[in-house]
């Protein structure tokens, strides 16, 4: 996210400050509108929540939610999360403004995961295959699980996506407010870890890119550093 703003944060060029974070106001603003940490989500759900359990938003056929799921997805709809997750405020070479920030899909999209991976393991007890390792259990193409887990990771990607536009949403007026005015000027949104159709020496598969951003020709990603190291939006 590249804004233009008053004056630029002190201190912040190639830094990963959290939200909440004493040692900067910008970030400290960010932390009292983006809840972090493990579990922390909305106290009810935001305006950003609307439509997202109807069948069809933005396209994207809904899966079947459980209410525990359905909870999750509405309170932790645009909330960070923790371990490697963050918000930092930054410079780049020409001295603008960046707002980068790292999440997913939050809790629902684990609780999808592990109820398809649970159906996996039981597919494979109920048909006799045995496999060296548990966690190599499969779903076949053409079945109604593998279509099941399909319509759920394609739905909590979106998710993924739509959450960390709703986090920039919420964070850029409270950037704005402490450096004493800005606009947001361009604005990258890119998935890693994700699953998608693509055709591949005459063949359409499912491909899956591990922590790893799609870089086909005029593609834009963006690469976090480390704590304390640069960050690089290509």
């Amino acid at each position: 996210m590249h804004v233009e703003t008053g004056d630029h944060p002190d201190g912040t060029h190639s830094c990963h400050p959290r939200p909440g974070c004493k040692s900067s106001r910008e970030t400290g603003r960010i932390g009292s509108v983006v809840p972090a940490g493990v579990g922390q989500g909305h106290d009810v759900a935001t305006r950003h929540w609307t439509g997202w359990l109807d069948a069809g938003f933005n396209g994207r056929e809904r899966p079947e939610l459980t209410q525990k799921e359905a909870s999750k997805a509405s309170t932790q709809f645009g909330s960070l999360g923790s371990g490697n997750h963050f918000v930092e405020v930054c410079l780049d070479e020409r001295d603008h403004v960046w707002l980068v920030l790292h999440s997913g899909s939050r809790g629902v999209g684990n609780m999808l995961a592990v109820r398809h991976i649970e159906g996996a393991k039981g597919l494979m007890k109920r048909y006799f295959i045995d496999l060296p390792d548990p966690d190599l259990a499969y779903l076949v193409e053409g079945t109604p699980e593998f279509d099941a887990y399909i319509t759920a990771m394609l739905w909590a990607q979106e998710y993924a996506m739509e959450n960390r536009a709703a986090m920039v949403d919420a964070a850029l007026p409270e950037l704005f407010a402490a450096c004493g005015r800005g606009a947001e000027v361009d604005r990258v949104n890119c998935h890693h870890n994700f699953t998608e159709r693509e055709n591949h020496h005459g063949e359409n598969v499912w491909l899956t890119r591990k922590g790893a951003i799609r870089a086909r020709v005029g593609d834009r990603g963006v690469i976090p550093g480390s704590m304390g190291t640069r960050s690089y939006i290509v």
